[in-house]
């Protein structure tokens, strides 16, 4: 019976594997749409917020828009904006995080804040928001 654990050994080792990390999990404050006809915004109360909350994830090295059907993301970093763009073009979030900048440059508002456009033929949506974590 020494296969027990030797498995339990193989399945603990290859559990990092396996593991995915949050990167933000963050809700929205309002919502943009915009076709070629009108352009709305609106104030999402609580409930619309967790209907639309954003969650990134990483996993072996690679960002998946969790609440996008878990869709591929390429990553990039330019000064206090990090970008997620989905590699099929279906949309793309832009993570700005002013913790680095220098506090005289600081927003008044939340350190962490981001926007999220989807891409859609007949019209786009945009979600404004903020998160109290970020980690990518």
């Amino acid at each position: 019976m020494m296969y027990k654990p030797i498995t339990l050994l193989l399945v603990f080792l290859a559990l990092p594997l396996f593991a995915q990390q949050i990167v933000i999990n963050a809700t929205p404050k309002s919502q943009v749409t915009s076709s070629s006809k009108e352009t709305k915004r609106e104030v999402l109360n609580n409930s619309k917020q967790n209907e639309f909350r954003l969650l990134i994830t990483k996993q072996n090295g690679k960002y998946y828009w969790a609440t996008r059907d878990n869709r591929e993301l390429y990553y990039t970093v330019s000064g206090a904006f990090h970008i997620f763009i989905e590699t099929g073009g279906a949309g793309y979030i832009t993570v700005f995080d002013q913790r680095v900048l220098p506090e005289g440059m600081r927003d008044p508002g939340a350190d962490i804040q981001y926007k999220e456009h989807i891409r859609a033929f007949m019209g786009d949506i945009t979600y404004w928001g903020s998160a109290d974590k970020f980690d990518p």
